[in-house]
């Protein structure tokens, strides 16, 4: 089991992302709103954490992170966005 704070997390997302030349400025920036509003908006997740000092993100490894932006990329390359975000999990 891999824990992670949430802003660590998001830029450890950024950084991966960023890997992708396919993948526009603008579904880079939306990926990142999109997860921060999950994130966020989780109140029954085993894999998000929330305590008085922030939030935690609890992760598999670091191959989760991985997982999230090839899965993001396959989505933006075949244009199914929607079904992507319809289906998402942590």
């Amino acid at each position: 089991m891999f824990v992670i704070p949430k802003e660590e997390f998001i830029e450890e997302l950024k950084a991966e992302i960023e890997g992708y030349e396919e993948i526009d400025q603008e579904n880079r920036k939306l990926f990142i709103e999109k997860i921060i509003q999950y994130i966020d908006a989780s109140t029954d997740n085993k894999k998000v954490k929330k305590t008085s000092k922030g939030i935690d993100i609890i992760l598999k490894d670091e191959s989760d992170i991985f997982e999230l932006a090839d899965k993001y990329y396959g989505a933006v390359t075949s244009d199914e966005l929607e079904d992507y975000w319809k289906a998402f999990k942590l």
